[in-house]
């Protein structure tokens, strides 16, 4: 008796990719063993998340900046980086890649009031030259565009920088990276930098957490206190509020109340494709 001869059929690799990229990421992540490509994401994350108003169309938006290494489980080639721009817009519930995203890396602004006028702004360093500068995004006409920082005393890596909203206008407090105590420099564009105001060294001053009314400044103390700071006359209030010391960071959040329902239900998932460049 003759045994059987087992017959195998497989699919090209042309179609299984034609058909692998048609499916949510949801069921790819399921299959991964289908097939040693395309990698599949192995870690995806968010930073630099900003909220403004769109007035042209009456709209909420949020903006962020997401990170995704991709893992091919069954080679040994290194993880595969890529970088997207989302952006949710909550009239229409649903989120989107942005398009001519600029060569840029965004650092997350603790402050978290970098929105000006429907406009957010980080700062930000090139990838190919290094240079530091402003990062902005209009959530009216959804573009990206660049500006330069305030001309600093030394190098830059000497300061921090926090970008808040000062008076209807994008500021930036600049003080030392180093040392126990601190001074502060306050700018504001308006066409161009314009230094504000500057406060010689405060003792027992960790950072600047933004602004109160009358130009009174919140400041994070060196025991983890929250203070009050006026800058015209140097004084010093305590709050009796202390943040818990193990937290990574510390920060302030303005708000306005609105009536305005959060009632989104979209799935991130459904809506973002996220998935390597074939060509790589």
């Amino acid at each position: 008796m003759q045994g059987r001869t087992k017959s195998r059929f497989q699919v090209p690799e042309a179609l299984a990719m034609e058909v692998l990229l048609k499916l949510p990421v949801k069921s790819l992540a399921r299959f991964n063993c289908v097939s040693r490509r395309p990698p599949f994401p192995g870690y995806t994350g968010f930073k630099c998340v900003g909220f403004g108003y769109d007035s042209e169309t009456d709209d909420y938006k949020i903006i962020q900046f997401v990170t995704l290494v991709y893992i091919d489980e069954e080679s040994d080639s290194s993880p595969v980086y890529r970088s997207q721009v989302e952006l949710y817009s909550l009239k229409t519930d649903s989120w989107k890649e942005v398009a001519s995203v600029p060569n840029a890396c965004p650092f997350s602004n603790y402050l978290g009031n970098n929105c000006v006028d429907g406009v957010c702004s980080w700062e930000a360093m090139m990838e190919y030259h290094r240079d530091n500068l402003i990062l902005s995004f209009d959530m009216v006409s959804e573009k990206f565009s660049t500006s330069p920082l305030p001309e600093l005393d030394g190098a830059l890596t000497n300061y921090k920088l926090e970008l808040l909203e000062l008076n209807g206008s994008l500021g930036v407090v600049v003080y030392p990276r180093f040392g126990t105590e601190k001074s502060f420099d306050l700018w504001a564009m308006d066409g161009g930098w314009t230094k504000q105001l500057s406060v010689e060294s405060i003792p027992g001053v960790e950072e600047p957490m933004g602004f109160w009314k009358n130009g009174e400044m919140f400041i994070g103390g060196s025991d983890h206190e929250l203070l009050l700071f006026e800058p015209y006359t140097r004084e010093v209030k305590k709050l009796g509020v202390k943040a818990y010391p193990d937290a990574m960071c510390h920060c302030l959040i303005a708000y306005v109340e609105s009536l305005v329902p959060i009632n989104g239900k979209s799935e991130h998932a459904e809506h973002i494709i996220r998935r390597p460049s074939l060509d790589t």
